[in-house]
């Protein structure tokens, strides 16, 4: 059976470790791997956690997980202070902020290390998973521990994530297709999504992203803002019109509904 989501994996290995910051985070991933025939090693390091009692809650369950599954799992030591020093200036620094991609630098070079140190040719992190997180942080501070550490390759694959804007079409004006795609032509998506994520985040040509099986490319919608106006007043709104857009708080979410807004 072919899996929901295709997995480039480089040098076609068929084991990785995978650095994993809490069993619910790890359970899709895991499952993903398994589906294509690479065998996940869990690697727990996450000092950051406080207190200790979070973190031995969390490792737990990350190894009844693993013991489900007959996998295996690498407990790192908690050293809280170790990481607090580390942090040390950082303190005040908001998420996905500089704090952050010092953190995940940290904890992902000794998960590079273990790999070099025994057999590993991959690692690689459920850290990209979390909606909060920026992920160009998560990327770049991957790269980073895999040019420090000789004979690891940090592995990265794309996102089965698809922002979107969603259109009521019970209620005016969205009930018009000319409408729909009057929107759709006035924002130029390619750098509406460089500035959301950088190169992290891609225009969709499609409902499911290229990882999902089933993609299918519609191609992407041309930013042509008089093709956009033409539209609108063909459905009746030569001035245009306002909605109110609802947004989740997640980061990425609330940045990319603002730059949509600007346009």
């Amino acid at each position: 059976m072919k899996p929901v989501i295709h997995l480039e994996v480089p040098g076609d290995a068929r084991e990785v470790l995978l650095h994993c910051c809490c069993a619910p985070c790890s359970s899709a991933i895991v499952e993903c791997l398994l589906d294509n025939g690479v065998r996940p090693t869990l690697f727990f390091c996450n000092p950051n956690i406080y207190p200790r009692e979070e973190y031995e809650r969390r490792k737990t369950e990350c190894i009844r997980h693993a013991r489900r599954l007959g996998l295996d799992f690498v407990d790192d030591d908690y050293d809280h202070d170790g990481w607090v020093a580390e942090m040390c200036g950082l303190e005040g620094e908001p998420e996905r902020g500089a704090r952050c991609l010092r953190c995940f630098t940290t904890r992902l070079r000794r998960a590079a290390r273990y790999a070099a140190d025994h057999g590993f040719a991959l690692f690689t992190t459920t850290l990209a998973s979390s909606r909060w997180k920026d992920l160009n942080q998560i990327n770049m501070a991957g790269r980073v521990v895999a040019g420090e550490v000789p004979g690891v390759v940090g592995y990265t694959s794309s996102s089965y994530k698809v922002w979107y804007l969603g259109f009521n079409e019970n209620f005016e004006p969205f009930q018009k297709r000319e409408v729909r795609l009057a929107i759709a032509h006035a924002v130029d998506w390619e750098s509406a999504c460089e500035a959301a994520g950088g190169s992290a985040i891609l225009p969709a040509d499609s409902a499911l992203a290229k990882t999902v099986f089933g993609y299918e490319s519609q191609g992407l919608y041309e930013y042509d803002p008089e093709l956009s106006k033409q539209l609108l007043a063909e459905a009746g709104y030569p001035d245009g019109f306002e909605v109110t857009y609802i947004s989740s708080q997640v980061p990425v979410d609330v940045r990319m509904t603002e730059i949509v807004q600007e346009y």
